[in-house]
């Protein structure tokens, strides 16, 4: 006969994991509430037009790691990029978002990513990313209040396009956040989610849309 206290140990691993399924069942009901309650959104990979202030979906590979400011007190984010590059010349936009380290989830949320020192926005984009990350902070101190109303509160965004395409390119790059990746996310996998476009550089070398991710998942399989 098993012991008192084995019974008792499997009974709250048992325990455990089913509040560990309930919860991701929870999170899952409540994005499917939130999609529905947004209706049809632009979709970046149709080629659909994204502007700036407004919602939009995705559905494509993407990393994940730590950037933060080049210079001053460091501002830290979630740094959300294209896996691979989209070529300049493709007709494609890239995508780059930015969020917060504190909304990951397990098992994404290792303590690697939780305690990573980040990597450099570099120091001639260093305005834009903190402009970014100072949007965000306001986007969520205040849930509900339109962006274009946040917008009217905060310093002019730097509108340099080719500010931006740099940026795409520098954490877009393969060994640029490789120290910090979640390494669950490396391997090809799609992910999909729903943002809000914060900035569109539009560029003679390509088109990179920024934004505020309102969730970021694994996408599921998809029925062929």
């Amino acid at each position: 006969m098993p012991s008192v206290a084995k019974v008792s140990a499997e009974g709250r691993r048992q325990e455990t994991q089913a509040e560990v399924g309930a919860g991701e069942r929870a999170v899952v009901e409540l994005i499917e509430k939130v999609r529905r309650k947004l209706g049809t959104l632009p979709d970046l990979e149709n080629g659909d037009l994204i502007q700036e202030g407004e919602w939009f979906q995705f559905h494509r590979p993407l990393k994940f790691g730590v950037g933060h400011s080049d210079a001053g007190p460091p501002l830290k984010a979630l740094v959300v990029v294209d896996r691979e590059p989209v070529p300049m010349e493709s007709l494609a936009p890239g995508l780059l978002m930015n969020g917060s380290v504190a909304h990951v989830l397990d098992p994404y949320a290792t303590e690697e990513l939780r305690s990573a020192p980040g990597s450099r926005s570099g120091s001639g984009t260093e305005r834009l990313f903190n402009w970014l990350e100072e949007l965000r902070q306001e986007l969520e101190a205040a849930p509900g209040i339109p962006m274009q109303a946040v917008l009217s509160q905060m310093e002019e965004a730097p509108r340099d396009a080719r500010t931006a395409l740099d940026m795409y390119g520098l954490f877009a790059r393969e060994e640029w956040l490789k120290p910090y990746l979640a390494e669950p996310l490396m391997h090809g996998a799609l992910c999909e989610g729903v943002a809000q476009g914060s900035f569109i550089a539009i560029g003679e070398e390509g088109t990179v849309v920024m934004g505020s991710p309102l969730y970021v998942r694994i996408a599921p399989l998809r029925q062929t």
